[in-house]
């Protein structure tokens, strides 16, 4: 809402100044859509990409490696596992995280080893989570 001004007037025979506001008008509200994902830890690269590889061979191990964003708080994990669809196609190789009853400080990383094993043909998906 908003006013365009104030005006005094001068009245000489009760009040020596009358305050006159013009009218009140209301505009209508503006609205922004807001979206946003809080977070302190990040998983780097977004992706891993294995290629074709022979059902029962293992590939050579991918790195992904896990960041705490935070620059005051210490972050610990509860667990780095595989979920998604095929896990049982993939195989975490090695892992530098602490056990979930230490903390990964402000700013700190460590690396976790992956290797596709497929059990299948076709394509194969899996997410590692943390």
């Amino acid at each position: 809402m908003y006013a365009n001004r104030t005006n005094k007037i001068r009245n000489e025979s009760t009040n020596p100044y009358l305050i006159w506001q013009p009218e009140i008008t209301a505009r209508p509200t503006q609205k922004v859509g807001l979206t946003g994902t809080g977070t302190e830890v990040k998983l780097s690269p977004t992706s891993l990409s294995f290629g074709t590889l022979k059902v029962g061979n293992t590939s050579q191990p991918q790195t992904a490696t896990v960041t705490n964003l935070s620059t005051v708080n210490n972050l610990t994990l509860s667990s780095i596992a595989l979920g998604g669809t095929d896990p049982g196609d993939f195989l975490i190789s090695s892992n530098t995280c602490p056990p979930p009853t230490k903390s990964l400080g402000p700013g700190q990383n460590c690396k976790v080893g992956v290797e596709f094993k497929p059990t299948a043909t076709g394509a194969r998906d899996a997410t590692l989570v943390c």
